[in-house]
């Protein structure tokens, strides 16, 4: 099982918060005394003036594009130097939705010392973005939920309003609405957590969602007992294959890191597989105030089911509505690929995860991050459109963030790209394309 992330001094990357860059990015002049909450300037030692001083005077700046300004694969930059501060700003939509007793804040949990916090600052006529060693840790909300969600919808209220650098420490339920009690709390198929409203978050932007623990909340999973429609030949499936499903429970073993079947009329006896929980369904709500069920992925995130959204990965989703709206669910204690039986090891979850954001970056498909690969997520019927999209969104990051052009990223995706199938029994299908990191100019 892979456990908690954060511990003392861990550094992170964080977003933004304000308004647009163009319309309301902080100037760099010296700092307010801080009793005006509103108060949003930045306080500059001399050598990084200079710095600024040197940067404004280029025609043109641009995050990570030739300027000295090094950019990491999610197009945050380096910092320039640590002797910057600033004081924290709830950006627009803080205070938009205060549940009751449910949320839970600790101020300056632990984990969070030392954190980084993304600012983009007007000075002179270029547009600056520095990393920042931020004087406020983000809250840590202990979020309880009382209701699940059976659509990805803008219509649903937000349990939570959370700001970016936030951590959720939160729970969720089985795909048949079973809790970490066995006890039946919502309804099927994948009930949702959430929303969370996310400050800031704008249509245009780019909800950053890392994740730092999923894991089993209870002893059992389930999951059906034979192949899927799609997954096998019909022939086969008509003619030769068992017909009846029946549901299995599997038992989890947390200290060994293992699940085994629990039945004594499946053969072989003692089938066992290691852990890998992870999320079947993260999301954002979709685009043109459409409500789709939580058996369906898309643009937006949804059900995915892709056993790569796991502890330790950052997965980016495009916002299509203010707060962008994040839903998480149907937890796995694991899954193999392309979820051939309709469903994984369905199991409630504890889960915990940190929000950023990436201001005026417009993406198509999911993004996603590991420490050895970046990945893109698309779904789509038939299985060609799913790769397609994946295909070209994983292309589109490579010319836009990673110095590629067309013909240099086709070469590198040509001979080097991979693809994950994630599953083939949702109304859509979802492919997801791949290139290691340490083939990208500059990485060693």
């Amino acid at each position: 099982m892979q456990g908690q992330g954060g511990g003392q001094g861990e550094f992170e990357r964080r977003a933004f918060t304000g308004q647009r860059n163009e319309t309301a990015a902080a100037l760099a002049e010296p700092a307010g005394n801080g009793s005006d909450p509103a108060d949003r300037r930045l306080s500059v030692d001399p050598t990084t003036r200079s710095q600024l001083d040197k940067a404004a005077a280029a025609p043109h700046v641009r995050p990570g594009r030739g300027n000295g300004i090094g950019r990491n694969s999610l197009g945050f930059t380096r910092p320039l130097s640590r002797g910057v501060q600033c004081d924290n700003a709830a950006g627009p939509g803080a205070g938009h939705h205060l549940p009751r007793k449910e949320n839970r804040a600790l101020q300056g949990s632990a984990g969070s010392a030392g954190r980084f916090r993304m600012r983009a600052v007007r000075y002179g006529p270029a547009i600056l973005w520095l990393m920042v060693a931020a004087t406020f840790t983000g809250e840590t909300h202990r979020f309880e939920p009382e209701r699940y969600h059976n659509t990805f919808s803008f219509a649903h209220e937000p349990v939570l309003t959370i700001s970016p650098g936030d951590r959720v420490v939160t729970r969720t339920i089985d795909a048949r609405g079973f809790d970490a009690e066995n006890q039946e709390v919502g309804e099927r198929p994948n009930p949702q957590t959430g929303p969370f409203y996310v400050a800031g978050a704008e249509p245009g932007d780019v909800l950053v969602v890392r994740f730092e623990k999923i894991e089993p909340s209870r002893a059992t999973a389930w999951s059906s007992s034979v192949l899927a429609p799609y997954t096998a030949d019909p022939a086969f499936l008509r003619h030769e294959a068992e017909r009846k499903q029946t549901t299995e429970t599997w038992k989890i073993d947390k200290e060994r890191g293992v699940a085994a079947v629990d039945s004594d009329e499946i053969r072989p006896a003692g089938i066992e597989v290691p852990l890998r929980p992870m999320l079947g369904c993260v999301a954002v709500a979709p685009a043109r105030k459409e409500a789709v069920a939580t058996s369906t992925p898309g643009a937006f995130g949804g059900n995915m089911d892709y056993n790569g959204i796991v502890v330790g990965t950052t997965l980016m989703l495009p916002v299509s509505e203010p707060g962008a709206l994040l839903f998480v669910g149907d937890g796995h204690a694991r899954q193999g690929d392309g979820e051939v039986v309709g469903n994984a090891l369905e199991v409630s979850m504890h889960v915990e995860f940190t929000v950023d954001l990436l201001k005026d970056q417009k993406i198509g498909w999911p993004r996603l991050e590991s420490d050895e690969h970046l990945m893109t997520i698309g779904s789509a019927r038939p299985l060609l459109q799913a790769l397609q999209h994946a295909t070209t969104e994983l292309q589109r990051w490579l010319m836009s963030d990673h110095g590629f052009d067309e013909r240099g990223s086709s070469l590198l995706l040509g001979h080097a790209m991979e693809y994950d199938i994630a599953n083939v029994v949702d109304p859509h299908f979802t492919v997801v394309a791949k290139i290691r990191k340490d083939l990208l100019p500059g990485k060693p």
